[in-house]
């Protein structure tokens, strides 16, 4: 079996299994409550890049040049310095632009009065932050995150932004695109607010079924250059709420999975119905 196909049948296998078991605010985590910090997971998923100075991190499908040279089977190392370069130096191509978006201070703002903002001095650190995921239609779909990280509890709740942009609209920022922007990120952390006050409270609950779903938000491109992200399922995860336009699901993942292969998959969802490309029960 060749390299490429090994690695991308891994990855496939790798996304469909279980993963992280995730579970609802814990008690302790409720009653210490939460603080707003700017701050980055670490370390981040690999093959990603942060935007500089931003709460973004840009999760970007695997360039033809790295692609053709895992065929090629390189030194490792090579490889993977190729790939960061070039994810670096894309990343780099949107600090200016998004410094007026700030996740943080919109999370901040939108989470102000909430229950969970105790302002003690052992509260719990939440960190807002925006992945965005390029597709292999040239698209980029962003999703806010809130991410909760205590020693022992793990929790990230994630709304998929309505919006998607191409490459060009993403480097040109246009009035409309910011606005867009800033607009779908407020009412996305108000959607977050919701979901973690009502965990808190102990009414996230699934149906008791299990059931597999896939999107593009999650994973965007080719798995190993060979398996379209179309068929990229993941597994055993619960529906928590069911409305007519979107689905809230908790889903278990593997937190350590390459940023494109799947890393964003363990959490809390919201996503629009059609922001889903598979959504079946087990």
């Amino acid at each position: 079996m060749g390299k490429g196909l090994l690695v991308c049948l891994l990855a496939v296998l790798t996304a469909c299994s279980s993963g992280k078991l995730i579970r609802p605010i814990t008690p302790d985590v409720a009653a210490r409550g939460m603080v707003v910090v700017r701050e980055l997971p670490d370390p981040l998923p690999s093959e990603t890049a942060r935007v500089p100075d931003s709460q973004y991190v840009m999760v970007f499908t695997e360039s033809t040049v790295v692609a053709l040279l895992d065929m090629a089977n390189p030194v490792p190392l090579l490889k993977e310095a190729i790939e960061g370069a070039y994810n670096n130096h894309e990343a780099a191509q949107y600090k200016a632009r998004y410094a007026p978006i700030d996740p943080y201070t919109i999370a901040h703002d939108r989470l102000q009065g909430s229950p969970l903002i105790t302002g003690r001095g052992d509260a719990v650190h939440m960190m807002p932050l925006v992945y965005m995921v390029e597709g292999d239609d040239g698209r980029f779909r962003p999703t806010l995150v809130f991410r909760v990280e205590s020693r022992q509890w793990l929790g990230r709740y994630m709304y998929h932004l309505p919006t998607s942009y191409t490459k060009a609209e993403m480097r040109q920022t246009a009035p409309e695109m910011i606005a867009t922007l800033r607009h779908e990120l407020a009412g996305g952390a108000d959607v977050l607010r919701g979901l973690m006050e009502q965990d808190a409270r102990g009414e996230l609950r699934g149906d008791g079924l299990s059931y597999a779903y896939g999107s593009y938000y999650l994973v965007g491109g080719r798995v190993g250059g060979l398996v379209p992200a179309s068929v990229i399922q993941f597994m055993d995860c619960e529906l928590i709420e069911e409305g007519p336009d979107h689905l809230v699901l908790r889903s278990q993942g593997d937190l350590k999975a390459p940023g494109p292969n799947g890393a964003l998959a363990y959490g809390v969802h919201y996503f629009r119905r059609d922001q889903l490309h598979t959504f079946k029960r087990r």
